[in-house]
């Protein structure tokens, strides 16, 4: 599921039959440290992974768990 452009905190929802991740996409750079507290501090189902991406260019990302 993706909600680009959204006011939520994450994103992307994205899953398989073992694990549910929720993440947030920007830019790198672009997010602080107060985007990835409100990261933490969002609930998400029991077990499901929270990831921050930033897109580095050149077809490259860097994606922290949070």
């Amino acid at each position: 599921m993706r909600s680009a452009g959204s006011k939520g905190v994450f994103d992307v929802h994205y899953w398989n039959t073992t694990e549910s991740h929720y993440a947030q996409c920007a830019l790198s750079g672009v997010k602080g440290k107060m985007d990835f507290e409100a990261i933490r501090r969002t609930p998400v189902p029991s077990g499901a992974l929270r990831e921050m991406w930033e897109y580095l260019g050149r077809g490259e990302w860097k994606v922290t768990k949070v």
